[in-house]
């Protein structure tokens, strides 16, 4: 008993698992998180999660350790979030992942190798983020992997080997990228490719032989990019290819051939290209291809033979050619089993005779909207199965006698309504009125229809009443040979008179079927071809009409009596009976509780028009909010009780006041965008007094009346952005009192008078971002003291005048990125006690004011980067809740003591690409929670001891790209969290075994690239290399001189290798030589070049003190001259090229740099 209670409890105790904040949890494994207040990573997962989901978070940054201890996590993603930064080694503490999705992100750029400890990864969306480059090591390792997806960033000319070790991928997406040229190798390693996806880029060739590897691809996607040209049989290597999009491109021919050896295609895609001819010989063996579309082109003609190979083929869109005026004879003779024919709104002026005589399967053919002037009788004939003709806005007079014959609604007696499609219910019929043109002379029939036909065709209609009423069982279809017994056949040659135009003829005969679809009902009804019974039906429907109207009004008229005999009742009562008595009572409440007459009229009225009134046409509503979308003209009936209005890609090029007066009372929001609409008339809203919401978004107006807005007192929100408003008119605003968000970003305003804001005493929101405003008056935002946010960011600024944000005391977030401010009044701050964010990168800023920031205790985000900041002064920063300070690409020299003193909440500080070649050692003082400090990319020789003493919370230092040559003793003393050091690219020739000792206090320490001497002094890093290979990556950290051991890897060095450096005579390197391409592996050698003189062991026995050999001494002085002159020389040109070198290297795009985590 007591075992089995220990069994039955044991698994209660151990699996009890809290799933984090903002997330899901289930019992498989699977958490899901979304919300912005999520930062980083979950710590507290239930231990067996296999599978994390970040969606929509405020997570910027994937630190070293932000995945560590989750050894059963297989599928990681975090997507729609802020992601920009990775940390180099954010993925070595999960080598098991499998999937990883960094999906919809800010990621510009990524570490070098970031992905390399995958190597079971089989799946890597980078979709929807800003990657403009990848390196050619990226994927370097993910043997494995099957799906990789960079669609949606900015690739502009990815490596030509950037694919080389991902064998195994079957899934490549490059769509929507910005790429113009791919290499005609870079897919050559991808032979298990199945799917790849190269859409909508700037591509304008393709290469000979791009795709010759490519043996197992079913998928190729190339619509929408600019190519104008396509090699010969560039795709013949293609067999199993099923699915080829060549649309929306710039062809204008095609090479012969070009879709040969495709058997399994399914899909082919060449339309909307401009296209003057196609070759005889195009199309090879295409069974499977089910439809196709030929349209957009400039064709005038086709072969003959374009879709004989394409005998599978269902549905063919041969329409929309502007320039197509003729078919040949034979275009359509191998398609046995093609469904529906579009040859519309060609320019077609004839059709061969024999056209379609071998389409016997064929039900819809549309040739609407051409030229035809006629068709040949027999034009027709065979089409047993046809269903539907479209023959509208032709140039036809008279149209062929068998044409309603063959497309009769007779065929369809014996269906159920709810076996026909609209398609087969469009018959002959009801639409001639708008195929032919109206014709008022009637010709009489040359036969008359025996009594056999008649009796048929009656008997088929009263079958067809039964079947419709009994749903349960679905009847035969009627064969087409049935048809002959029902309907009336020619015998000769039938009149050239057309029958059946704009007048309904009623003749003894068959009975003509009728319906009509509406809101999605189809109403079928027969019309007896007996006038006798037409005309009693007509007279009876006649009477029941007016006998209904006569009973309204007869109701009507005798509540109006008795309403009148009752308010005589009434004052009767009321003149003779006491008020007090029950009575009059009474009769006072009988007469306020009855509703008079009029109002019930009036509200069955108003119940009348709720039914008629329905959602116009194009459009979709919900409860009294319309949103219509794609239509041509504004719609004419619309609701009275209306409230909400908005239309979306639509072709209204205006409105005016009679559009909106129908519902103007109940109008409160009315929105248009992604329309053609260039003007608003004077008067359009001066009836909508209740309007709160109006935006007009991504239009072309260019002005609006000065009075458009002078009865909208109510007006809450109005967005006027993404438009082309030259003007901006103060007298817009003046009775907007109530008006919270104003939008006017986008549009090309110069300027912004000093009244126009002035009324907006209520304004919260002001946005003018991204117009061409030069410049602001200092009262222009006067009396807005409740206003929380203002951008400008994106204009011509140059300057702020002093006291423009005096008023602005609920100021929480100013922008002012991207303008060409040089300098900031010294007191611009002083007033907005309440800033949370402030953004003034991309500016011209050399300097900033002493105390500028000093009263801004809430202000938490600040971005000063790529300004031209040539000092920062102590006591710029006041006391702040700021947690990261940008500083990239200025200007700055030097760092002096307490700069950043007061920001004691600072957790990242970026001084990356300046020109600091100083850093005091006490700049970082106060800054106990910094964890990232970046100087990489500067002039820094040396640093001071004590630099970063006290910053007991620092985990990164990023220092690669400087010149520094040593390392002050003690400096890292203290900093017991630190991760990683990076001194790559640096002037070290060597570390002393003290500065080796300190290095040993971080977790990473990365020293390639370096000038490391090897001679007896570097035994110490030898063996620290040695005794520390999981804290260096020993294969880099190589010798660059002597000479004799260039290349060669540290750690691996004997001590028979190192000589003394003074007696070898050494080659000058260059620039070039002396800074190796990051990651490149360096050459082994084991003997000297051959160009340079080397120096045998013997040899050295002989050499002098004095560097001069026993047997060669010179002793003529002038050589001695040319030699020192040659040496300073050669000196000054390598330094000047050194610098160079580096200046430029400082000045490339910050996401080129190998460290991810800082810029």
């Amino acid at each position: 008993m007591w075992m089995l209670l220990v069994l039955f409890t044991l698994p209660h105790l151990n699996c009890v698992e809290v799933c984090p904040n903002s997330c899901l949890c289930n019992l498989q494994g699977a958490v899901k998180c979304v919300g912005y207040t999520i930062t980083d990573i979950p710590k507290q997962l239930p231990v067996h999660t296999y599978l994390l989901q970040l969606n929509d978070t405020n997570m910027n940054v994937i630190h070293q350790q932000s995945l560590a201890e989750k050894n059963l996590l297989l599928r990681f993603s975090l997507t729609h979030s802020h992601l920009h930064t990775i940390h180099p080694r954010a993925f070595q503490v999960a080598p098991q992942l499998k999937s990883v999705k960094l999906s919809s992100n800010d990621l510009s750029t990524l570490p070098a190798e970031v992905f390399s400890p995958l190597r079971t990864l089989d799946q890597l969306h980078l979709d929807g983020n800003k990657l403009e480059t990848i390196a050619p090591d990226m994927f370097e390792g993910l043997v494995g992997l099957l799906d990789l997806d960079l669609s949606r960033n900015k690739l502009s000319n990815p490596p030509s080997d950037v694919f080389d070790g991902l064998t195994n991928l079957k899934f490549l997406n490059l769509g929507r990228n910005l790429i113009r040229k791919l290499h005609p190798t870079i897919f050559h390693s991808l032979t298990k490719l199945v799917y790849l996806f190269i859409y909508n880029n700037e591509l304008e060739v393709l290469e000979t032989g791009i795709f010759d590897g490519l043996v197992n691809l079913e998928e190729l996607k190339l619509h929408q990019n600019h190519i104008t040209s396509l090699p010969p049989q560039v795709f013949w290597s293609l067999r199993n290819l099923k699915v080829l999009t060549l649309s929306s491109n710039r062809l204008k021919a095609i090479p012969e051939k070009s879709f040969y050896n495709m058997p399994k295609i399914r899909k082919l895609t060449i339309y909307n290209n401009p296209l003057l001819s196609l070759p005889d010989q195009l199309m090879g063996h295409m069974p499977d291809i089910k439809e196709f579309y030929l349209y957009a082109t400039n064709l005038t003609t086709v072969p003959g033979n374009l879709f004989s190979n394409m005998s599978g083929l269902l549905t063919l869109n041969f329409h929309l050619n502007d320039w197509l005026y003729e078919l040949p004879s034979d275009l359509f003779c191998c398609l046995p089993k093609l469904y529906k024919l579009s040859l519309k709104a060609n320019k077609l002026v004839y059709l061969h005779p024999q056209l379609f005589s071998r389409l016997t399967t064929l039900d819809i053919l549309l040739l609407a909207d051409n030229k035809l002037q006629s068709l040949p009788e027999e034009i027709f004939l065979g089409l047993g199965e046809l269903v539907l003709i479209n023959l509208s806005n032709n140039k036809l007079k008279t149209v062929p006698g068998m044409v309603c014959y063959a497309y009769s609604p007779a065929k369809h007696l014996h269906h159920t309504i709810g076996s026909l499609s609209d398609e087969e219910l469009n018959n002959c019929n009801t639409t001639y009125k708008s195929y032919f043109p109206i014709h008022n002379v009637l010709h009489e029939p040359t036969t008359t229809p025996t009594t056999t036909t008649s009796i048929t065709t009656q008997e088929a209609t009263r079958r067809t009443t039964t079947q419709t009423s009994t749903p349960t069982t679905k009847p035969p279809v009627l064969p087409a040979k049935g048809l002959s017994t029902s309907v009336k056949t020619f015998t000769t040659k039938p009149p050239h008179s057309p029958p059946f135009y704009d007048v309904l003829v009623i003749e003894q005969g068959p009975e003509f079927v009728h319906h009509v679809v509406h809101k999605d009902w189809v109403y079928v009804w027969t019309l007896p071809s007996d006038t006798a019974l037409v005309g009693l039906l007509m007279v009876c429907h006649i009477l029941l009409v007016v006998t209904g109207l006569f009973l309204i009004f007869a109701a009507m008229y005798a509540y109006w009596q008795k309403y009148l005999f009752v308010c005589k009742r009434f004052e009767f009562l009321n003149n003779d009976v006491t008020p007090a008595s029950p009575i009059g009572n009474y009769a006072r409440n009988k007469g306020k509780m009855d509703l008079p007459l009029n109002l019930r009229v009036l509200l069955l009225f108003c119940f009348l028009n709720t039914v008629v009134w329905a959602c116009p046409d194009k459009c979709r509503c919900n409860r009294n909010t319309i949103l219509c979308e794609g239509i041509s003209d504004f719609p004419t009936s619309m609701p009275s009780s209306t409230t909400a209005l908005y239309f979306s890609n639509c072709s209204i090029y205006f409105i005016k006041p009679d559009d909106l007066t129908d519902f103007s009372n109940t109008l409160s929001g009315f929105g248009i965008k992604d329309t053609v609409l260039r003007e608003v008339r004077h008067g359009t809203f001066d009836s909508t007094r209740n309007l709160g919401v109006l935006w007009f978004t991504r239009t072309e107006l260019q002005d609006l009346p000065a009075a458009l807005f002078q009865n909208l007192q109510k007006l809450d929100t109005l967005i006027l952005k993404s438009n082309k408003l030259l003007v901006l008119r103060p007298d817009w605003f003046l009775v907007l009192t109530s008006l919270k968000v104003l939008d006017l970003s986008r549009n090309l305003f110069t300027s912004v008078p000093v009244e126009t804001f002035h009324p907006l005493s209520d304004l919260k929101y002001l946005f003018l971002s991204g117009n061409n405003i030069g410049q602001i008056s200092k009262e222009t935002f006067r009396g807005l003291s409740k206003l929380e946010i203002l951008r400008l960011n994106g204009n011509q600024l140059q300057e702020l005048p002093i006291g423009i944000l005096d008023d602005l005391s609920n100021l929480g977030e100013l922008s002012l990125q991207d303008n060409l401010i040089t300098h900031l009044p010294h007191d611009l701050f002083s007033k907005t006690l309440k800033l949370k964010k402030l953004f003034l990168s991309h500016n011209r800023l050399t300097s900033l004011p002493q105390g500028i920031f000093l009263n801004l205790p809430l202000l938490s985000h600040i971005s000063l980067y790529e300004n031209q900041l040539e000092s920062l002064e102590p006591g710029i920063f006041g006391p702040m809740a700021l947690q990261e300070l940008w500083l990239y690409d200025n200007k700055l020299s030097r760092v002096e003591d307490d700069t950043f003193r007061n920001l004691t909440q600072l957790r990242l500080l970026v001084l990356s690409r300046n020109q600091i070649n100083y850093v005091s050692n006490k700049a970082f003082r106060g800054l106990e929670k910094v964890g990232e400090v970046s100087l990489h990319t500067n002039l820094l020789t040396t640093l001071q001891a004590g630099t970063f003493q006290g910053l007991s919370s620092l985990v990164n230092i990023s220092l690669e790209n400087n010149f520094i040559s040593s390392l002050p003793l003690d400096f890292l003393q203290g900093l017991s969290n630190l991760g990683q050091i990076d001194l790559r690219n640096n002037s070290l020739p060597n570390l002393p075994q003290k500065s080796l000792d300190d290095l040993s206090a971080a977790t990473e320490i990365l020293l390639q690239q370096n000038p490391w001497r090897c001679d007896k002094d570097i035994l110490p890093l030898r063996d620290w290399l040695r005794q520390n290979p999981s804290k260096v990556n020993q294969t880099m950290v190589v010798c660059e001189t002597p000479f004799s051991l260039d290349g060669e890897v540290i750690a691996l060095l004997s001590d028979e290798n190192l000589i003394p450096i003074m007696s070898t005579v050494e080659p000058v390197l260059t620039s070039t030589e002396k800074r190796r391409k990051p990651h490149t592996p360096p050459s082994r050698r084991s003997t000297s070049s051959p160009a340079f003189k080397t120096t045998t062991t013997s040899e050295y026995e002989e050499v002098t003190s004095s560097g001069q050999g026993e047997k060669e001494i010179v002793s003529n002085h002038t050589l001695i001259i040319i030699a020192v002159v040659s040496t300073v020389v050669i000196s000054t040109v390598i330094i000047i090229c050194v610098f160079w070198r580096r200046n430029k290297r400082g000045r490339g795009n910050i996401g080129g740099r190998n460290k991810n985590s800082v810029l």
